[in-house]
């Protein structure tokens, strides 16, 4: 027979006792006052709210942003292109000649801005909504 542990209580109160009905303090990996025993966390319980983990939270993206900064990128590029592309026509594209050469000038005062203040509110979007996410 072992010597029994002194800081333990008796977990035998009457001899012939079945060891089934053993007092807690025989039990192995049991939390002793409210702390965590050995092992693994349990999860929780099912059906009931409130006790599962909280979600993690999504990235917010502002497609809106993303859309206005492409939509102006494409327009800047686009009559940037145009004005190369009237360049390359051959023949007098002055005053004297067709005229064409103000539709490139056209474009590069007119459509170049718009595409600009579309790229400079999409970025604003983008980066509201990254610094509310945070």
């Amino acid at each position: 027979m072992t010597t029994p542990n002194p800081h333990l209580p008796d977990s035998h109160p009457a001899p012939g006792y079945p060891p089934e009905y053993a007092a807690p303090t025989q039990w192995d990996a049991q939390p002793m006052n409210g702390a965590m025993g050995q092992g693994y966390v349990p999860d929780a319980q099912h059906g009931y709210w409130g006790q599962e983990p909280a979600p993690r939270p999504k990235k917010r993206r502002s497609i809106g942003g993303i859309i206005l900064t492409a939509f102006g990128t494409v327009i800047i590029v686009a009559s940037i292109v145009g004005c190369i592309a009237i360049d390359l026509i051959p023949g007098d594209h002055g005053d004297s000649g067709d005229g064409l050469a103000w539709a490139g000038v056209a474009l590069l005062l007119y459509v170049v801005p718009f595409g600009l203040m579309l790229v400079v509110s999409g970025l604003i979007l983008v980066y509201a909504a990254r610094s509310r996410s945070r």
